[in-house]
């Protein structure tokens, strides 16, 4: 490389790890109610692009998250600058849980659903998430939710099953990014949910029945 790209990149070096440290500050007084601790992750990634896609992209763990693949993605971009994060989507995670749980268990039956509901791990394009959105409107804003479902049921009335939770979703207005297996009994108690929100969708279920997705308003 010539001196000044080399110049550059040491520019753009500095730049990115300063960044770093003033992120952690900024999501803190962003979501300062929250009483959190962010710690950052990967290293920061700059994309320099043409303007407005010149992006600075940073990763985060959570307190409570520490140790998962979960990660708060955070996203500078734009001119003027505008920046992104998906951690409201940590805050609201077992509300979110709890709905899909509820909305399942109409499908599928009592004592026949275990789920966990993944942080979104996207960067929103809506900017009107903040730390003051309530779930309600958090749920409205969010186009889809990452769900990871283990049913224990016959996989013959799998079509039937599907339908019914596809009308469910749109009359709810609900979206959701869903990875459903059909399991038998022994799969179904020994899975372990708590592991496969830590692993996230890294985590092969061994055994486990068919994909199916279903997004909002649709199957």
């Amino acid at each position: 490389k010539g001196t000044a790209a080399v110049q550059t990149d040491e520019r753009i070096s500095e730049v990115i790890t300063a960044a770093k440290g003033q992120t952690a500050d900024y999501l803190s007084r962003k979501y300062a109610k929250y009483g959190d601790t962010l710690t950052a992750y990967y290293e920061a990634e700059y994309m320099p692009k043409t303007e407005p896609h010149t992006a600075l992209f940073e990763t985060f763990q959570t307190k409570r998250y520490a140790g998962t693949n979960q990660l708060v993605n955070v996203c500078y971009s734009g001119n003027p600058l505008r920046e992104q994060d998906n951690y409201m989507a940590f805050v609201y995670r077992e509300r979110i849980e709890t709905e899909y749980q509820n909305l399942l268990t109409e499908v599928y039956g009592e004592d026949r659903v275990k789920l966990v509901a993944e942080p979104v791990a996207y960067i929103w394009t809506d900017e009107e998430i903040d730390g003051d959105t309530s779930f309600e409107t958090y749920m409205q804003l969010v186009d889809e939710q990452e769900i990871i479902a283990l049913v224990r049921k016959d996989e013959k009335e799998k079509k039937r099953d599907i339908q019914k939770l596809g009308k469910l979703l749109k009359a709810r207005n609900l979206g959701v990014n869903l990875l459903l297996y059909y399991v038998d009994d022994e799969q179904f108690g020994a899975a372990n949910m708590a592991e496969i929100l830590a692993q996230g969708r890294q985590l092969p279920l061994q055994g486990c029945g068919d994909l199916q997705s279903a997004a909002r308003g649709s199957v």
